[in-house]
């Protein structure tokens, strides 16, 4: 039936807009979780490396004050 078509089609065409507008805006929340995440992780990484360089500093100086005590 054509009328019947006619009734449905505004309908269809409303909720396929609302769940479209749904996912981009889900998306955009994951994207923005996920950039986050990423962020969290690079400064624990950037301070594990940081904390393990300094400690490797620190043993190589100790090192060189004790061979230039020992010479």
């Amino acid at each position: 039936d054509v009328e019947a078509a006619q009734a449905f089609f505004p309908k269809g065409a409303q909720f396929v807009k609302e769940s479209a507008e749904k996912l981009y805006a889900n998306n955009q929340e994951v994207l923005g979780v996920s950039l986050k995440t990423s962020e969290a992780i690079g400064a624990l990484a950037k301070s594990s490396f940081e904390t393990a360089g300094k400690q490797i500093n620190d043993t190589i100086t100790k090192t060189a004050k004790a061979t230039k005590k020992a010479a």
